[in-house]
C-alpha cells in the first residue's frame, strides 16, 4: 500500500486542490492519505467539504493546534499511519499540481529496498525547473540543486527535496524518520546525508511535479526562510562535516550573510529588520555548530498523537 503523508497549515484551499489531484493520479493505486491540520482552528471540515466522499473515505485527518514543524509534522503522519515495512510511504507538500498522471505509478517501480526517490520539481508560476536533483560540493560543502532537464529516466543525487520524498516504510524507520530539532527547512538535507552515509541510494526520476514555490519568490524572502534556513544551514554543514574545514565557514559566511546582506539591501521591502533575522539565524547555527551526528537509534519517530482521527 502506498501512504501519502500532508501537512496542512492555513491554506485548506491548496490541501483540497493537492487530494483532488492524488485521487486522480493514484486511482490505479492502492493509497491511505494521512492529513494532519496545524491551523489554530481546524480547517479539517473544510477540507472534507472540497473533497468527494469516496476520497474522504481513504484519507485521515487529525489536527495538531500547535503548530510542530515540517519534520515533527511528517515522523507523526507516519506514527499515525503504521505501515508494514514493505509499504510505500509519500511525503509531499500540499500544495502541488500533478501534470504527469503516472509520476507514483512510475516512482513506485523504482523504490527498491534500499532507495529513496524524489521527482523533478517545477514552478507552477512559470513552469521552469526548480529542482531534479543536487550536488553537495566537496570542498565548500554547498548543497545546489540541478535546475535543468533530466537526459535519461532516472539519475543520482546528493540530496532530495522535502517537497517530494518516496521510500519504503522500512527504510524511513530505520533512519528513524526526520530530525525534529529542525523546525522548517535543511530537515531534508539532513535526512538525505544521514541516508547517503547509511547505504542507501538517492535517484530522481524524470517525471515532474508542479510546487507553488514559497518561502523566497521575486526577491522577497520571509523571516521564516531566512531564520531557518541560515540556522538550519549551518548546523547541517557543521554537523555532517561537509566540504573541507575553513573552507565550508568562508563560503557559508560569504554566502549567507554578505551575499544575503547585499540581496536584501537591493531587494526587501523591510531590509533592516530582515539582516537582523539572518544574523539572529546565523548566530543560533553558529551556537550549535559543534552538534555531532546523533547515532541514528537517537532519531526517534514522534508517537501517535493523541488527537480524535477525522474520516
Amino acid at each position: 500500500m502506498l501512504f501519502i503523508s500532508i501537512l496542512n497549515y492555513h491554506n485548506a484551499a491548496a490541501t483540497a486542490q493537492c487530494l483532488n489531484g492524488l485521487s486522480t493520479v493514484c486511482e490505479r493505486l492502492d493509497f491511505r492519505i494521512i492529513v494532519a491540520d496545524h491551523s489554530a482552528t481546524s480547517e479539517i471540515e473544510t477540507i472534507t467539504l472540497g473533497i468527494p466522499p469516496t476520497l474522504a473515505k481513504r484519507s485521515e485527518f487529525y489536527h495538531r493546534p500547535s503548530n510542530p514543524g515540517f519534520a515533527r509534522g511528517h515522523n507523526g503522519n507516519f506514527a499515525v499511519a503504521r505501515p508494514q515495512p514493505e509499504d510505500i510511504f509519500l511525503i509531499l507538500n500540499n500544495d502541488v499540481y500533478f501534470p504527469d498522471p503516472l509520476i507514483f505509478e512510475d516512482m513506485i517501480m523504482h523504490c527498491a529496498p534500499r532507495t529513496i526517490l524524489g521527482s523533478v520539481i517545477t514552478r507552477s508560476s512559470d513552469g521552469q525547473i526548480w529542482f531534479a536533483g543536487g550536488h553537495i560540493n566537496r570542498f565548500t560543502g554547498d548543497a545546489r540543486p540541478r535546475k535543468v532537464r533530466l537526459s535519461r529516466a532516472i539519475v543520482e543525487t546528493d540530496f532530495l527535496c522535502g517537497c517530494c520524498i518516496m521510500m519504503r516504510a522500512e527504510v524511513f524507520s530505520a533512519l528513524g524518520g526526520f530530525d525534529e530539532t529542525f523546525f522548517m527547512y535543511a530537515e531534508d538535507l539532513d535526512f538525505s546525508v544521514r541516508a547517503v552515509r547509511a547505504g542507501f541510494r538517492l535517484r530522481v526520476i524524470n517525471r515532474a511535479l508542479s510546487h507553488d514555490v514559497g518561502g523566497h519568490l521575486n526577491g522577497q524572502y520571509s523571516d521564516v526562510f531566512l531564520g531557518e534556513n541560515t540556522k538550519n544551514r549551518i548546523i547541517c554543514l557543521e554537523r555532517h562535516q561537509l566540504g573541507l574545514p575553513g573552507i565550508r565557514e568562508a563560503i557559508f559566511f560569504g554566502m549567507y550573510l554578505i551575499g544575503r546582506t547585499i540581496q536584501l539591501l537591493m531587494f526587501s521591502t523591510s531590509p533592516i529588520h530582515q539582516i537582523g533575522v539572518v544574523l539572529s539565524g546565523y548566530r543560533a547555527g553558529w551556537r550549535r555548530r559543534a552538534t555531532l551526528p546523533l547515532p541514528m537509534s537517537e532519531f526517534k519517530l514522534s508517537a501517535p498523537v493523541n488527537e480524535v482521527i477525522q474520516t
